[in-house]
């Protein structure tokens, strides 16, 4: 009894199937009958006579062997139906093929008795229910399920959908500088039962990402790289919100990290550091890498000589992530903040061309002789440029934030959700790797119509 595949401190990805099984108990099935037994004590007599009555009818039997006592008794129709005969000692078994007993009495001058023992039909080919309860990491129940058992002994849940709809991935800006647990890796506890006689349970404490990403790609996230795709450089404005996410494994003791800020043509540098081995294991950790946060750890290198700066991550000797930031002034910036692959969320800042437009959404419904609108509205949509795209690192960025599902564009220092417009046709030309700018459209998801 218990789970077969999963064991305590697991990660699973929940955009991927998590199937959890686990093994039941047989129940036993104990039917209560009764066998009878003729029974001859002593040295059995040369001539074993006598007759049984059963449901009225007499059965005679005059042999000298018990063998030949049973083989008289499974001549008989009726006997042979409703019994199972056997043999043990001096003991002729007569063993009731189901529940319910008729009268059945033994006439004999022998040294036989009739011997009537309570037994226990023993059917082993059925499997106890399974209950599988949910729990979240401050032993709230979230749900509990219950299964029945098919004949390979186990049941099978997936608990895919119920652990991504209890993780949150909340987005908050933020201009100072520290490093947050997040809950965008979440504890749950799995609690499996059966209903046995010794009612036991078995529980196993798992964690679960809002992921559905390569062996190799969550490989790379337990190590502590970056969950970003672009880490080859990344330009920030003053009042960017760039951020990185860490996962730090149990094995991470001696994490750290470091920020190197430098000055035009990196002339001079100064090093900013702090141990990660503090926090809490199978977390991912938020760092805040924007420049209203980072500029004031540094004493050396003033505020005003930092030209870029760069975020690395590691263990002793080995570098697990190294994020450059250049800083730049945008002649016409606009800056989405997008949820990637790794669950986590990560900036795009693009300066190509931006106009409003108007665009009209209508509701139409067709009689015998035209068409009637019913409803129409008219509303803001943008049209967005690109900008230049310079490396296959900045394509990958721009590709992952089309295919994103949840986008924000950073406006007056709110937040707001928007949708991108025929998402397969802009991925598509993103793909073109001959093309060094695309243009897609997107409209506010809370839009306002002006007309």
């Amino acid at each position: 009894m218990g789970f077969l595949n999963v064991v305590n401190n697991n990660i699973l990805q929940a955009k991927k199937e998590c199937l959890i099984k686990y093994r039941t108990d047989n129940r036993i099935q104990n039917t209560y009958i009764d066998m009878l037994i003729i029974r001859y004590s002593g040295i059995l007599p040369a001539a074993l006579i006598g007759s049984i009555n059963y449901k009225g009818i007499n059965y005679s039997y005059n042999v000298t062997s018990l063998q030949a006592l049973l083989d008289r008794m499974n001549s008989f129709y009726q006997i042979f139906v409703d019994f199972n005969l056997s043999i043990s000692n001096q003991d002729v078994r007569f063993k009731k093929r189901d529940i319910t007993y008729n009268n059945f009495t033994l006439d004999t001058t022998d040294s036989a008795t009739l011997v009537q023992v309570p037994i226990y039909n023993i059917d082993s080919n059925n499997n106890y229910p399974v209950g599988l309860t949910i729990m979240d990491d401050e032993n709230n129940k979230i749900i509990q399920l219950s299964k029945a058992i098919g004949q390979e002994g186990y049941s099978t849940f997936d608990i895919s959908s119920i652990l991504k709809n209890n993780i949150n991935n909340e987005l908050i800006l933020r201009n100072s500088f520290s490093i947050i647990n997040t809950f965008s890796c979440k504890k749950f506890k799995l609690i499996g039962s059966t209903i046995s006689n010794s009612n036991a349970l078995s529980s196993v404490d798992i964690y679960a990402l809002k992921t559905n990403i390569e062996e190799t790609e969550l490989n790379d996230l337990f190590a502590g790289k970056a969950m970003i795709v672009n880490s080859e450089k990344r330009y920030i404005s003053e009042d960017s919100n760039e951020k990185i996410f860490i996962f730090k494994a149990l094995a991470s003791t001696t994490m750290y990290l470091e920020i190197t800020a430098y000055n035009y043509l990196r002339r001079s540098s100064e090093v900013y550091s702090q141990n990660i081995e503090t926090y809490d294991d199978n977390v991912i950790l938020e760092i805040p890498t924007n420049w209203k946060s980072i500029k004031d750890l540094f004493s050396i290198i003033t505020e005003e000589e930092i030209a870029e700066y760069v975020v690395s991550v590691g263990s002793g000797n080995v570098i697990y992530s190294t994020i450059n930031y250049i800083k730049k002034d945008f002649k016409d910036k606009r800056e989405f903040i997008y949820l990637n692959k790794f669950a986590v969320w990560d900036n795009l800042i693009l300066e190509g061309k931006n106009e409003t437009i108007l665009e009209t959404k209508q509701d139409t419904a067709e009689n015998k002789q035209q068409i009637i609108i019913i409803n129409k509205n008219i509303y803001y949509k943008q049209n967005q440029n690109t900008g230049f795209i310079v490396s296959d690192n900045q394509r990958e960025h721009i590709k992952e934030f089309f295919s994103s599902e949840k986008i924000y564009e950073v406006v007056n220092g709110e937040l707001l959700e928007i949708i991108i417009d025929a998402n397969n046709f802009v991925l598509k030309q993103i793909d073109a790797t001959e093309l060094n700018n695309v243009q897609f459209s997107y409209t506010y998801a809370n839009f306002k119509t002006v007309i």
